[in-house]
């Protein structure tokens, strides 16, 4: 179970890696497989995590769903890109598949869906984003080929397929923390921290704010301000006659 000394939100980025399934194919295009030409279904071949700040981990072989559970029951938030319809949903199957109870619940930042809401790239890949923001790449790869070899066990390839996981993983963090200031709904991070009277941004929980004039809504007009860490937005959630505290 969880185990936060300081009381504060564990956010874990996350990317797997899957083998393709295997099916019997009578053609090339066009064509829609029935279930008895599935030779074997897709599976987890290994996944990278990064708590927020530290080392990426790697994980693969028979400890590998165990401590996949180990970080999904910890994290608070898990940031990934597509992940709420690829990684978490291909998690979760092997998960109850190998008998293992529900982690602990965590919210989701998936960026994926963060780009294509808040902005307007020429494409919404993971590698096209993270090189027009300078802030990396995908790591290169013979591309399809390296999946065989990896199922096959091959160590080169391995060694590869290991790191272009963890750059994932790593340029998917640079990624988060470049956009937190526009992801809306973003989690609280003042909600996990001990002092429930703690004034600042919730987004990056810093106390380094300005105020910034006054919002209106449908439900009332708020004092705003602007966080001078990460420059995101927030308001009050009490409106000018009511009480002062922040989301």
């Amino acid at each position: 179970m969880r185990n936060q000394p300081d009381a504060w939100m564990r956010v874990v980025t996350l990317d797997i890696e899957t083998a393709p399934a295997i099916v019997y194919s009578f053609g090339m295009y066009n064509q829609n497989h029935s279930i008895d030409q599935v030779v074997q279904d897709p599976y987890m071949l290994c996944m990278a995590t990064k708590w927020h700040g530290e080392p990426v981990q790697f994980h693969r072989g028979e400890n590998m769903l165990q401590e996949v559970w180990d970080v999904l029951d910890e994290a608070d938030v898990v940031v990934h890109y597509n992940g709420q319809s690829f990684d978490v949903p291909h998690i979760r199957r092997e998960l109850w598949m190998a008998g293992f109870k529900p982690p602990s619940p965590f919210e989701q930042v998936d960026l994926y869906k963060v780009a294509k809401k808040q902005f307007r790239f020429l494409s919404n890949k993971l590698d096209y984003i993270v090189q027009q923001l300078e802030i990396g790449q995908k790591v290169k790869h013979e591309g399809f080929p390296l999946w065989p070899k990896v199922m096959n066990g091959d160590p080169e390839a391995w060694e590869r397929f290991q790191q272009y996981c963890e750059t994932d993983t790593v340029i998917t963090e640079e990624l988060y923390n470049r956009m937190l200031p526009w992801i809306p709904s973003h989690p609280n991070v003042l909600l996990y921290d001990e002092n429930p009277e703690i004034k600042g941004c919730p987004k990056c929980g810093s106390g380094h704010f300005q105020s910034r004039g006054t919002r209106q809504l449908a439900t009332g007009i708020y004092n705003q301000y602007q966080c001078q860490s990460c420059f995101g937005w927030f308001r009050d959630v009490k409106r000018l006659n009511g009480s002062t505290v922040r989301g």
